[in-house]
């Protein structure tokens, strides 16, 4: 358990970086094309047909 532990703090540290908000604003994020189709989740059934 205290090996699970020092690696999750490991993992952890090393993924948390500063100023991430600033290195996601610099990369050029392009999207070409995307579909999009409604749904709607009552009682955990989701159903596409709106």
């Amino acid at each position: 358990m205290k090996k699970l532990i020092l690696i999750l703090t490991v993992c952890l540290a090393l993924g948390c970086k500063k100023d991430l908000d600033k290195t996601l604003t610099k990369k050029d994020w392009r999207i070409e094309s995307v579909t999009v189709s409604p749904a709607m989740t009552i009682s955990k059934k989701t159903s596409t047909t709106i």
